[in-house]
């Protein structure tokens, strides 16, 4: 995990950019802050408390075994603590995955090609995905950031565009990562632009703005509507101030 710069470190840093790049990088840093700490306690609640619980549901198992038949009462109430803790794990495991993806555990683009997979058998039609064969190097802010916009832009599509068939892609320019999102519906009209809290978009561009990314919406030649995250790859140890650096 990179580690969030210090904030007097930060502030020092930003002294002397103008007020909306000094805004957008805090609002970063903030986002920064919360996602590892999201990680964190993800990783406590699934290794410390889920350890607990599964510790538990064994020392039942063993206690049902150990109990006579002939007292069908305490059987009957251990039963019963032992689905209670069952659904504490399920509920647990929930928490655990809604502060962090389970899915990023094997990386962004993992990720995001279970997405599409997810996103093809869920509405029946194709759903194209391509990625860098390297290694990306991101922070855990960037790729839950990325995650969400691959998840609420293909919502989107499904939801409003009537199309039949999608496409998401990540390519790197430079030190310049891109999220794509392309379908072959009817398209995004300037009205429909205009209303875009309707649609999700008011807050896929509030997320982008946070993360210090550029969201780009157009109509795809041919047909449907194309939507682009592009956001500043940055350095391996302080990847928000250099973003905010290179705004």
């Amino acid at each position: 995990m990179t580690p969030s710069p210090d904030p007097s470190e930060l502030l020092t840093l930003l002294a002397h950019v103008d007020a909306p790049t000094r805004t957008r990088a805090l609002a970063a840093y903030a986002q920064q802050v919360r996602a590892q700490e999201r990680a964190h306690l993800a990783r406590e609640l699934h290794d410390g408390l889920g350890g607990e619980l599964t510790a538990l549901k064994m020392a039942l198992a063993r206690l049902v075994q150990q109990l006579p038949p002939a007292l069908p009462a305490p059987l009957a109430t251990t039963h019963y603590a032992d689905r209670l803790v069952e659904r504490s794990i399920a509920t647990l495991q929930d928490i655990a995955r809604a502060l962090r993806p389970a899915a990023l555990e094997h990386g962004l683009v993992a990720a995001l090609a279970w997405q599409a997979e997810q996103f093809a058998l869920q509405t029946g039609y194709p759903c194209q995905f391509s990625a860098p064969a390297g290694p990306l190097r991101l922070c855990d802010q960037q790729e839950q950031a990325l995650l969400r916009f691959a998840q609420e832009g293909l919502t989107n599509i499904a939801k409003h565009a009537h199309a039949s068939r999608a496409q998401l892609s990540l390519t790197v320019d430079g030190a310049q990562l891109c999220l794509l999102l392309s379908d072959n519906g009817i398209g995004c009209t300037p009205a429909a632009r205009g209303k875009s809290a309707r649609h999700g978009l008011r807050g896929l561009r509030e997320r982008a703005d946070a993360l210090g990314a550029r969201m780009e919406l157009a109509d795809t030649p041919g047909g449907g509507t194309t939507l682009a995250i592009k956001i500043s790859l940055g350095g391996p140890e302080t990847p928000i101030i250099a973003n905010a650096d290179a705004t």
